[in-house]
C-alpha cells in the first residue's frame, strides 16, 4: 500500500458521491443507489451487498442476491476493539483528516458514524444469520427497482413483478425501517458509509491507516500479517476458485476426505432408518447430488483459467488499481444476461463467498484444508479421529440441506409435508396434513403469507 493513500481514497469516495468526512442530508433513494453502485458498478460492495449469482430454482439464469457485506462483520470487531481501548474517536478522526485535512475536530463526524456503528451492530447480532431462510424479494418498491435497474444492461433490466433473492430478510426489514427510512438515521448512515470505506480501503491503499489502527488495538506486531491477509482475502473475493486448487495442490491424500464423507452418509442413512424407510429413501436422494470443495476437487489450473478468462491480465499497475479493474471487469461479465448467460459458472465472485449460497445452489459442502492436513491430521491416525475433527463440519452443512429439503419448497416457503415423514400417522396427525398433501406434494403453511414487499416469507 502507499504511506497514506489520501487521493485515491478521496477518489473513491467522490465515484460514490460521499463528501466524506463532511455531513450531509441524504434520501433513501440516495442510500440506495450507493449501495448498489458500490456493487454492481465497482464490484466493491459496502456494508449491503448486492451480488450477481446463479438463480437457486432455475439454474440456467442468473439473479441478484442481496445481503450483509461480510467485511461488515469485521469492521463490528474492529471498532469494539478500539472502543475497548478508548481509541475509536482517535481512530475515525485520523481517517477524516487523512481525506479532510487537519485543523477540524471532526466531533460530529465522529459521534454520527458510532451512534450508527451500534444501531448497525446491534440489528446484526440480533437478524443476522448464516443460515437464515432466503426470500425472493419483488421489485415493487421503485427506489429499489430504480438502484438496481440504474446498475444492469438493458437486456438485464428488471421489471416489478420480478424478483431478486434476499438472503438476511429479516436484517434487511429493519434495516430498511430505520437507517433508510427515518430521516433522522440517514445522514447518519451516510456518514457511517464513508468511514466504513476508508477502513476498507486502508489495508489496500493507506500504510499509515493500517498502522495507526492496529497499533491502537494493540496488534502492532501483527502489521504485516494483517496486510497481507486483507490481500489475500481481495484476491480470493475475485478468483475464488484459485484459493480451492491450492488447497487440493497442499492436501497429501484426498482419499481422507472421501472416507470422512462416506462415515458420514453412513452415520445419516441410519439415523434416517429409524423413521422409515420412505425417509430414508428420500435423505440418500437429497444427498446424491451434494459436492465437497467445488466440483469434488476435480478442477484443473486449465478449466480455472478457462473460468476466469475475463480477468485483465495487466500487471503493471498498483496492487489496488489491479484489484479495482478486475473488479470492475467481473461485475460487468456476471451481470450481463442475467436471463440468459453466456457461461455456466455458479462459482460467481462475490456470492460464492457467502456459504449458504453454496449450499443451496450448488449443493457444495465446505471442508476447509487445515482439517485434513499436518499437524491436525496424521496419517496414521484411525478414521475415527478425522471424523470428529472434520466430519463434525461436514454433518452440521448436511443437516442444513436436509433442512431445507425437507421444510421448504423451491420458493424456501414453509412447506412442512414436502417431507417423507407425513407417510406417518402419527405425523399427520400432529401437523393437521390432510389427505390432500401427499407425499413430495408441497404444502404451504397458512400463517406464512407473502408480505407487501416478498413474495416468500418463512
Amino acid at each position: 500500500p502507499e504511506d497514506r493513500g489520501e487521493e485515491k481514497i478521496r477518489a473513491y469516495l467522490r465515484e460514490l458521491d460521499l463528501p466524506w468526512p463532511s455531513s450531509t442530508e441524504a434520501t433513501r433513494p440516495q442510500l440506495l443507489d450507493i449501495l448498489v453502485r458500490a456493487s454492481l458498478q465497482f464490484g466493491m460492495p459496502v456494508v449491503w451487498a448486492f451480488y450477481v449469482g446463479r438463480h437457486p430454482s432455475r439454474p440456467s439464469e442468473n439473479t441478484i442476491y442481496m445481503t450483509l457485506e461480510p467485511r461488515c462483520i469485521e469492521w463490528i470487531r474492529d471498532i469494539e476493539a478500539l472502543l475497548a481501548r478508548g481509541k475509536a474517536d482517535d481512530y475515525l478522526r485520523r481517517c477524516a483528516e487523512i481525506v479532510g485535512g487537519l485543523g477540524q475536530s471532526y466531533s460530529t463526524m465522529i459521534r454520527d458514524v458510532l451512534d450508527t456503528h451500534f444501531d448497525i451492530a446491534d440489528l446484526v447480532r440480533a437478524f443476522w444469520s448464516d443460515t437464515a431462510v432466503p426470500q425472493f424479494h419483488n421489485l415493487n418498491d421503485p427506489d429499489l427497482r430504480r438502484a438496481v435497474n440504474g446498475y444492469l444492461p438493458d437486456e438485464s433490466q428488471l421489471w416489478p413483478a420480478d424478483e431478486i433473492v434476499n438472503l438476511q430478510p429479516e436484517l434487511f426489514a429493519r434495516l430498511n425501517a430505520t437507517l433508510l427510512s427515518k430521516e433522522g438515521l440517514r445522514k447518519g448512515f451516510k456518514v457511517f458509509l464513508g468511514a466504513h470505506i476508508v477502513w476498507m480501503l486502508s489495508p489496500m491503499l493507506s500504510r499509515y491507516l493500517t498502522s495507526a489502527m492496529l497499533a491502537d488495538m494493540g496488534l502492532g506486531s501483527s502489521e504485516e500479517n494483517h496486510r497481507i491477509l486483507k490481500c489475500i482475502q481481495a484476491l480470493e473475493a475475485m478468483t475464488p476458485m484459485v484459493k480451492w486448487q491450492m488447497n487440493l495442490g497442499a492436501q497429501e491424500d484426498t482419499t481422507i476426505t472421501w472416507n470422512i464423507m462416506r462415515l458420514i452418509l453412513r452415520s445419516i442413512s441410519a439415523w434416517a432408518r429409524v423413521y422409515g424407510e420412505a425417509t430414508e429413501n428420500q435423505v440418500l436422494g437429497a444427498m446424491a447430488g451434494v459436492v465437497i470443495n467445488a466440483f469434488n476437487m476435480t478442477s484443473t489450473w486449465d478449466m480455472i483459467d478457462k473460468a476466469f478468462i475475463y480477468l485483465p491480465n495487466k500487471t503493471d499497475s498498483s496492487f489496488f488499481n489491479a484489484y479495482r479493474r478486475a473488479a470492475e471487469v467481473t461485475v460487468a461479465f456476471f451481470k450481463q444476461s442475467l436471463r440468459q448467460p453466456e457461461h455456466s459458472i455458479y462459482h460467481v465472485p462475490g456470492i460464492c463467498m457467502v456459504r449458504l449460497y453454496r449450499l443451496l445452489v450448488g449443493r457444495e459442502l465446505i471442508l476447509e484444508n487445515y482439517l485434513t492436513s499436518s499437524p491436525l491430521y496424521k496419517p496414521w491416525y484411525p478414521k475415527s479421529v478425522p471424523a470428529a475433527i472434520a466430519g463434525t463440519r461436514l454433518a452440521e452443512q448436511i443437516y442444513e440441506i436436509l433442512w431445507f429439503t425437507f421444510y421448504y419448497n423451491d420458493r424456501y416457503q414453509a412447506a412442512i409435508c414436502n417431507m417423507a415423514l407425513p407417510a406417518s400417522v402419527h405425523f399427520r396427525r400432529a401437523f393437521k396434513c390432510g389427505p390432500q398433501n401427499r407425499l413430495f406434494t408441497n404444502f404451504t403453511w397458512p400463517d406464512f403469507l407473502a408480505s407487501s414487499t416478498t413474495t416468500a416469507a418463512p
